[in-house]
Formats: structure tokens, sequence, C-alpha cells
């Protein structure tokens, strides 16, 4: 057998070696992108389970507060609310979201107390027309209260509410 008969083989062989190299790490990534994908799924579920429990566990503390309660039920009782009982609503926040306001003016110091305040509100699930008759406005300037937040933090394309889910659960 010549030199370059013996190269060729060789070069043969070689080649075989890569292709069987090529097609286990090829298995070894499918593999491993199915067992990503299959975890995923799992994870995703699980954070579906963890936010209907945490929903549930908000419905319960709403309940069991009396601010939180008279809060949510502001358009039917028609009551007045103090500034007392807006900064203790922020300490409720803080105490159920981890010191979620106290984020939020970090992040977000030109927010006024009053948007903090409005923004806590959203993050406790409360409607427009809740939060209408807590500030004693017509339900169309909650809307315009929104926006204007949405302006001052230059948040243009996502929903308010998406954000402040983010920032919850920042450091």
């Amino acid at each position: 057998m010549s030199e370059n008969e013996k190269l060729e083989v060789q070069n043969q062989s070689l080649k075989e070696k890569i292709r069987e190299k090529e097609e286990l790490y090829n298995q070894y990534l499918e593999k491993s992108k199915s067992e990503y994908v299959q975890e995923n799924q799992e994870l995703i579920l699980k954070f579906d389970k963890l936010r209907r429990r945490k929903e549930i566990l908000l419905e319960q503390v709403i309940r069991k507060n009396s601010l939180l309660s008279r809060l949510h039920n502001a358009p039917e009782s028609e009551e007045q609310f103090t500034e007392k009982d807006l900064r203790e609503l922020i300490v409720i926040v803080n105490k159920l979201y981890d010191g979620f306001a106290n984020r939020l003016q970090m992040k977000y110091g030109e927010l006024t107390q009053e948007e903090i305040q409005y923004c806590c509100l959203l993050k406790i699930k409360m409607k427009p027309k809740q939060i209408a008759a807590i500030f004693k406005i017509k339900p169309d300037n909650v809307y315009k209260r929104k926006q204007r937040i949405k302006e001052k933090i230059g948040l243009e394309n996502s929903k308010l509410e998406d954000l402040l889910n983010e920032l919850e659960f920042e450091d």
C-alpha cells in the first residue's frame, strides 16, 4: 500500500470518527434541549400556581385588614380617606410585597407620594372606579393619572401593571 493510500485510509477513518462525534454531540444537544424545554414548562406551571396562590392570599388579606377592606369598598361606602390612611396603605403594601413602595420610590424618585399611593392601589388590584372614589376624582382622571405616571417613568409601550409586577421581584 502506497503512502498516499495509507493517508487516504487514515483520512477516511478520521472523517468517520468526526461524524460519529458530531452525531453524539447532536444527540446530546437534542436531549439537553428537550430537558430544558420540559423543565421550563414545569417552571411555568409552578409560577402560575404561585401567582394564583398569591391572588387568593391577597384577597384574604384585604378581607382581614380593615383599611384594605375599606379601600376596596370605597365606591359603595363613599367613605373619606385621610392622608394617614393612604400613608398606612404604603406601609401595608411594603409589608405584603417586601418593600415594594420603597423600591418604587428608589427606582423612580421623580414620583410623588400620591403617585406612589396610586401605584400601591394598582398593586393590590384596585379597579379604576375604586381608585377614583379613594382620590375623589372622576374615573377618566384615573386613566389620565396612569398615563402621566407612565410618561414620567419613561414607560411607553408596556402596561404600568406589568412594570409594577416586575418591580416586585427586583432586589
